[in-house]
């Protein structure tokens, strides 16, 4: 039977996993629009992601968070962080959380990047020039080569010069995919992993679906399962959360979080349960009818009981999903939920 969303039949699953060991904190504003008084600070993680294919013995990384040495970012990132006021806290790279699960960066055959701003680039540097790196269509043209060869990128040029860089291309005739309106690729030519192309925030954005476990005669796995992994699509789930199709049920919300049942109807600019609490800015876009359209594709893989989408910067996640060693390949579709409207608690730290 043909998926809602046109996702193709699959003959194998990857194990995929979260890293986290960073933590920024700055104003809503800089992020969402419009302003809601009750929420005045984003504290937001920026995830990488372990895509292990465990019959190929193939494993990438999909975006890297950020570096833990400031100080090797090229100067367009130290002035941006100047200006900007955001706080930066990283504990580890990315190569040290890898080796405390037994893996080194030479077990890893490609990094893939949502896009390059500085907080989803990590340190590539720490990776072998047998490391692929996989971008997105327009990605080389735009934004490279980096620093000190391009004064305002936030590339470091002999970072990246050291790699196979390919530029993936969503129009390959017979090979060309379309899941959920998103012009696709079979990464590993099973149906396990798709990378996506996502425009809008940055030119080449690229998102990716997971398929983590295949159909099966129990109840719970009747339907194969996916994570989509949304980059910055957007920056926070109430960019896409709630909508008409997955509207939020304000009684349920308020007696999880101890709130009047009208409290996040109060909070809501729109006053309604059935459109997202914020939009994206138009300054965190280089096309903004792009960003809006990646946007409402991302709301109906969002509304789907068998996919769980995680954007890059969703600290609502921490807590209630196992990270690096551990898989998240066995979130339930009972439990979706609670991950779905955990960032409602964003909006109750003033009461």
């Amino acid at each position: 039977m043909e998926h809602p969303l046109n996702i193709p039949n699959g003959s194998a699953a990857v194990n995929i996993s979260v890293i986290d060991s960073t933590r920024m904190r700055l104003p809503c504003s800089h992020l969402l629009t419009p302003e809601i008084p009750q929420h005045q600070y984003l504290d937001l993680p920026s995830f990488s992601f372990l895509i292990d294919h465990p019959v190929l013995q193939r494993k990438i990384l999909f975006d890297l968070g950020l570096r833990k040495y400031f100080s090797s970012h090229p100067p367009a990132v130290h002035k941006f962080l100047a200006e900007s006021g955001w706080e930066l806290q990283v504990t580890k790279d990315i190569p040290e959380i890898l080796k405390e699960g037994n893996l080194c960066p030479d077990d890893i055959e490609a990094v893939v990047f949502s896009h390059h701003h500085f907080d989803h680039l990590g340190d590539l540097s720490q990776f072998p020039s047998t490391t692929e790196v996989v971008v997105g269509p327009g990605f080389k043209d735009a934004y490279l080569p980096g620093w000190p060869v391009m004064d305002e990128s936030s590339l470091v040029d002999d970072e990246w010069k050291k790699h196979t860089i390919r530029e993936i291309s969503f129009n390959d005739g017979p090979n060309s995919l379309s899941i959920g309106g998103f012009p696709a690729i079979d990464y590993f030519g099973d149906g396990s992993f798709f990378l996506l192309d996502a425009p809008g925030h940055t030119i080449g954005h690229l998102a990716a679906l997971a398929r983590v476990s295949l159909a099966s005669t129990s109840a719970e796995l009747q339907r194969d399962k996916f994570v989509f992994l949304g980059g910055d699509i957007c920056h926070y789930p109430g960019v896409f959360r709630p909508t008409k199709s997955f509207p939020l049920h304000f009684e349920a919300q308020a007696a999880f979080y101890a709130c009047p049942a009208s409290f996040f109807l109060d909070v809501h600019p729109e006053n309604n349960c059935e459109t997202p609490y914020y939009r994206m800015p138009a300054h965190c876009t280089v096309d903004k009818e792009s960003a809006e359209r990646s946007i409402r594709k991302l709301c109906e893989f969002d509304g789907n009981e068998d996919i769980l989408v995680i954007i890059g910067h969703d600290a609502s996640l921490i807590g209630k999903l196992d990270f690096f060693p551990k898989t998240i390949n066995g979130w339930k579709r009972g439990a979706k939920n609670a991950f779905q409207w955990a960032f409602l608690k964003d909006f109750c730290n003033g009461i």
